[in-house]
């Protein structure tokens, strides 16, 4: 079976928590701060999604490069995408910055932009 993973937009961001996180806290973001998105998983006969933890391991031009962690994993190849792959996505895809999980020397920057 073929597999096409994708990440999909996000319309809100917000904390682990669910409160919302202003959208300029993006441009906080740096290698090991941790992120979630939803990554899709187009084959040749349905969709799957599964929302992913990712630490960040490199950002350049807008591409943010992370590996995938196995915190709250629906299963190891639910999508195609294993633990500590590294896949690509933009600033647009993230949902999540869960703050608590930052670097401490981040954490209290991300806290400013809680709404």
């Amino acid at each position: 079976m073929s597999r096409v993973l994708f990440p999909q937009e996000s319309r809100i961001l917000h904390d682990w928590n669910g409160q919302t996180i202003s959208k300029r806290a993006l441009d906080k973001l740096q290698s090991g701060c941790i992120v979630r998105c939803v990554i899709g998983n187009e084959s040749s006969n349905l969709l799957t999604w599964e929302a992913l933890y990712f630490e960040i391991i490199k950002i350049k031009d807008g591409t943010f490069w992370g590996k995938t962690l196995d915190t709250y994993r629906l299963g190891e190849d639910y999508i195609g995408l294993p633990t500590d792959s590294i896949f690509t996505f933009r600033k647009n895809h993230i949902m999540e910055i869960p703050i608590m999980w930052q670097p401490s020397y981040i954490r209290k920057q991300f806290s400013k932009y809680l709404v």
